[in-house]
């Protein structure tokens, strides 16, 4: 059963075990009557699991393509969202607190006599 396959692909994925959920994916890919937005959107989960976010994206906006859906189009929508928010962060320096300095012993001698 088709289902029952997507839904094992989505098990293997939050189970981290990526290489099977891909083998999957190709298998699924084989059947007919597949519901391909919910396929592309666990092969997009997929990297988003692996933090691969840029390799991600074009997976959703496919799922968005093939959804017909309105509640799995916004669920989706939130799904790109949320990749565009952990791209943002990916994107960011980390915050690193900036040495105190001390002041020039003049200034210092000048403050305290």
């Amino acid at each position: 059963n088709v289902d029952v396959c997507l839904e094992y692909t989505r098990l293997l994925i939050l189970m981290k075990e990526f290489d099977k959920a891909a083998k999957l994916i190709e298998h699924i890919k084989g059947f007919k009557a597949v519901d391909l937005a919910r396929l592309f959107y666990y092969e997009g989960l997929r990297y988003e699991y692996q933090q691969d976010y840029e390799q991600a994206m074009p997976f959703y906006d496919e799922a968005m393509l093939e959804a017909y859906n309105a509640e799995f189009m916004q669920y989706l929508d939130e799904a790109i969202e949320r990749v565009k928010r952990k791209i943002g962060i990916k994107g960011k320096k980390p915050h690193v607190p900036k040495k105190e300095t001390r002041p020039k012993a003049a200034k210092y001698k000048k403050l305290f006599g």
